[in-house]
């Protein structure tokens, strides 16, 4: 058995070596999908749900007393679709790719998703300005990874 422990409210997850495991720690969204006709007529719309938040896909592999590991660590959410007429949020996605090598018990940390957002919000009476507020907000994601021998 292969342990590898993430901080995002101390996420754990145990893992066989060769096989895969996920974390999602996040929401599920409901997305339009296709549409149907039933026996009446009447047009009947799917709806499917996607994931999003933080997803980490780890497949490791031991070989002696080293751990292989393949890592796909995906931040995402969703917004207003804003560029088309369909009814349905637009995935906004931030992923890396990496695999790795590392001994029993290393700390190993993985970075990079960095995300910036600006916020502009006004109050208008009659047209005219009473009051804006902008905000800006940073954020900066990395995953702490540790495999441990059980």
């Amino acid at each position: 058995m292969i342990h590898v422990l993430t901080f995002l409210e101390s996420s754990t997850i145990r893992l066989v070596s060769g096989k895969a495991g996920r974390i999602n720690v996040g929401q599920e969204v409901p997305i339009l999908g296709q549409f149907t006709t039933v026996v009446n007529g009447r047009p009947i719309q799917s709806i499917s749900y996607r994931s999003s938040g933080l997803i980490v896909d780890i497949k490791p592999q031991v070989v002696s007393n080293l751990v292989h590991a393949d890592i796909i660590q995906q931040l995402s959410s969703f917004a207003v679709t804003s560029t088309s007429n369909i009814d349905s949020p637009t995935l906004l996605k931030r992923e890396i790719s990496t695999n790795l090598t590392a001994p029993f018990n290393e700390v190993i940390l993985i970075g990079g998703h960095d995300e910036q957002r600006d916020t502009v919000a006004a109050a208008k009476l009659f047209g005219f300005t009473l009051g804006k507020n902008d905000t800006v907000t940073k954020t900066s994601l990395f995953l702490i990874l540790e495999f441990n021998r059980r």
